[in-house]
């Protein structure tokens, strides 16, 4: 374009005009700059999806490790296999020996070993009862964890996925946070299983301790019985001794008479005698 043919064209443009035109040659056109604005939003999106999704994943290994910290702290099969402690179940073995023992042969039962069980027994039955009580209540945080503690957990990991936009990465991602959900949930579900035969089995313990206290209570009455009764026998013969010692010296006093053999009441007190030790000795 020479500035000649501009004038002839243009005749309303000036020389400095026409100067003009090189300088907008050098600037990219319209169209480009529409080009690029699409590439930057574009770049922008990318950057966003990422970091959401680093946002999502850090928010479900929040939500594992806040799951698998709470259903520790609630489990009971892990620390407390069948609901039975050291001290329960070693008080359950004494006052069952001291039964057997007790069954066989109470008189060798010593008074002072039921005492000393009985004491050790209501110590265990009272650890067992909180034992059951503590039991039931990590239960009913279990089941109530199941209910509203996994949810709530999973909750902000679910409103992060929503976020993003409608797609196959997103419904990954719901795929995965769903898979995760029922396998904690399965999880949860079999510990409370396993926990509800754990405490069924804390209290057969409980309800076994309760019979075998009032076993042991009953077999220290009758020890008691028996050795009264003991006592008694003893104390019977040692008079029975005494009445025969007596018997025998009369009996000797009266046969040394020189005239026994003509007195009929002499004759007739000793057969008496004679007949009550006999007696005795028959009580013996």
């Amino acid at each position: 374009f020479s500035s000649r043919r501009l004038h002839t064209r243009f005749r309303g443009v000036t020389g400095v005009q026409t100067c003009a035109l090189p300088i907008f040659s050098a600037f990219p056109s319209h169209d480009t700059t529409r080009q690029e604005i699409p590439n930057i939003q574009e770049s922008t999106a990318v950057t966003q999806a990422a970091q959401s999704i680093e946002a999502i994943m850090q928010a479900l290994n929040n939500a594992k490790t806040e799951i698998e910290k709470r259903r520790n702290d609630l489990s009971i099969s892990s620390t407390n296999q069948g609901g039975v402690s050291d001290v329960i179940d070693q008080a359950r073995k004494d006052a069952r020996a001291l039964l057997q023992r007790f069954s066989a042969n109470p008189e060798t039962v010593i008074q002072s070993d039921y005492s000393e069980n009985i004491a050790s027994i209501n110590k265990a039955i009272a650890r067992a009862k909180i034992n059951v009580n503590t039991s039931n209540n990590k239960l009913k945080a279990l089941e109530t964890f199941l209910k509203e503690g996994l949810p709530a957990l999973f909750a902000p990991v679910n409103q992060l996925i929503n976020k993003l936009p409608d797609g196959e990465q997103k419904n990954n991602l719901l795929a995965l946070l769903n898979q995760y959900k029922q396998q904690q949930t399965d999880v949860t579900t079999q510990i409370i299983a396993q926990a509800k035969l754990d405490i069924a089995e804390a209290q057969k313990t409980y309800d076994e301790l309760l019979k075998e206290k009032k076993a042991l209570e009953e077999g220290a009455k009758k020890i008691q019985v028996s050795a009264q009764t003991k006592l008694d026998a003893e104390r019977k013969q040692q008079v029975r001794d005494f009445l025969t010692k007596e018997n025998n010296a009369e009996i000797q006093r009266l046969e040394s008479s020189p005239t026994y053999q003509f007195d009929a009441k002499a004759q007739q007190k000793v057969a008496e005698l004679k007949y009550q030790n006999a007696w005795m000795r028959a009580l013996s």
